[in-house]
């Protein structure tokens, strides 16, 4: 049953139904500023300081307080070389939305960057632009927005990719370097006739006795 309603859930580019989730947070006000203000979610209901709803691009995202002492705790996994975040939520975005965010967020003081604006799994079908951020209460962000959109859920092994990539890489650039070897033995290999013609063009002729 469960496969089969994997097989029915909607492609990235289809409507689907909106996601709820709820994040502890140690300070409710401070989650506004960076939600609705900074990252400009619509608040939604509210009870006073306790929690917060917003309307996260169409999915509902609730801050719940939780302590003035609470911090998320860091875990961390390597995904193509860089130290990334887990637990983390949130939005795959078209390119030219990832830019316009990527640009208010650099343009911002005091955001707690975890991995800047940069481009990942480069030569890869799940190519893409990402950047990860905490919120006031150390929950990690992720924003994305993928080279080819159809690709959000490719299926492939990324080990077995990014090997690949590497020995084509690696192929390509002993090419290039046999190529110059050997366009420095033809030179070298030359030099020597031009120098003998030289020498025997400037050699004095003997005189008959």
């Amino acid at each position: 049953h469960s496969r089969e309603t994997c097989r029915k859930m909607p492609s990235a580019s289809s409507a689907i139904p909106p996601f709820h989730l709820a994040i502890p947070v140690h300070d409710v006000p401070a989650a506004r500023r960076f939600y609705g203000g900074l990252l400009g979610c619509v608040e939604g209901r509210r009870d006073g300081d306790l929690w917060q709803d917003y309307n996260f691009s169409g999915h509902q995202l609730v801050c719940h307080f939780v302590s003035k002492t609470f911090r998320a705790q860091d875990h961390y996994n390597n995904v193509d070389a860089k130290g990334v975040p887990v637990p983390h939520f949130g939005l795959c975005l078209t390119k030219p939305a990832f830019d316009r965010l990527a640009k208010r967020l650099l343009a911002a003081d005091g955001i707690d960057w975890v991995i800047r604006p940069c481009v990942r799994f480069v030569g890869m079908p799940g190519e893409q632009h990402t950047m990860f951020l905490k919120d006031p209460s150390n929950n990690s962000l992720e924003f994305k927005a993928m080279r080819h959109p159809k690709n959000l859920f490719a299926k492939y092994d990324v080990a077995v990719a990014g090997a690949s990539s590497s020995a084509k890489g690696t192929t390509n650039a002993g090419g290039a370097k046999k190529q110059v070897a050997s366009k420095k033995k033809k030179r070298t290999t030359a030099a020597p006739k031009n120098a003998k013609a030289s020498k025997k063009k400037a050699a004095p002729k003997k005189q008959k006795k």
